[in-house]
């Protein structure tokens, strides 16, 4: 009997993140965060996942920086997200 992937999509491009900044558009108010994904959930239970976004920083659409978030990053959630892009560092 065929039985899916154990490892769903969110699980399988957060653990070859490595060398890539996440930029992740927030679903109110137009509010981009670009960092890395440092810890999140994997719960297959659940609908949503959390995540910790480290070094981020608030920037606006043209990706220039409004602000650097203090002390560990920016603790979100999935349900709040519309998106999420990877931006190889060099870049």
């Amino acid at each position: 009997m065929w039985t899916p992937d154990p490892l769903s999509i969110w699980a399988k491009i957060n653990l070859q993140n490595e060398g890539y900044w996440a930029l992740v558009r927030l679903k109110e108010n137009g509010v981009f965060y670009l960092g890395w994904i440092s810890d999140y959930t994997f719960d297959t239970d659940s609908p949503d996942q959390d995540f910790l976004l480290r070094d981020a920083r608030c920037v606006d659409e043209n990706l220039q920086v409004k602000y650097f978030v203090a002390a560990l990053g920016v603790y979100l959630n999935t349900r709040d997200v519309q998106a999420i892009e990877y931006i190889h560092a060099d870049e």
